[in-house]
């Protein structure tokens, strides 16, 4: 499966930075580690690079084959009153919106086959984002998922 970092602009000590959030991986730590001007921050309990305009770029053309999910942009989505689901720090967050009955994610795209398998699944173009029914059954599927 295809690796996955989250990623968002932050402020840390007075300067914005880029910060990288991933599953623990020896290999991949070290690759992140290598990139220009590269920090590992105790109190966010992440790596951080310094921000820059094209850091999407500039990321995808030093780890070509990470996925990178920018959280900053699924916050941004559009989606309102959600609430992050416990047990999904993987690939896909999810959020639950109670008053619709709906759980809403981004996925990356080679996931799209696996999604369409779940109940009521729908693709949300203004927002980049997926939804399907809050059942019990679609929670436990986006937890195998994941």
């Amino acid at each position: 499966m295809k690796k996955v970092i989250h990623i968002n602009r932050v402020q840390h000590k007075g300067t914005d930075r880029i910060k990288l959030v991933f599953s623990y991986d020896e290999g991949l730590k070290e690759r992140v580690r290598k990139l220009s001007g590269a920090r590992w921050s105790q109190t966010m309990g992440c790596w951080h690079i310094p921000y820059r305009k094209d850091y999407i770029t500039y990321l995808t053309g030093q780890l070509p084959e990470i996925y990178f999910i920018n959280t900053e942009e699924q916050k941004n989505s559009g989606i309102k009153g959600e609430q992050n689901i416990e047990g999904f720090s993987g690939i896909i967050e999810v959020y639950h919106s109670k008053k619709e009955s709906l759980y809403y994610f981004k996925t990356p795209y080679f996931l799209r086959d696996e999604i369409l398998k779940l109940e009521k699944p729908w693709w949300h173009p203004g927002a980049k984002c997926w939804s399907v029914a809050a059942t019990e059954e679609n929670k436990k599927r986006l937890q195998l998922i994941n």
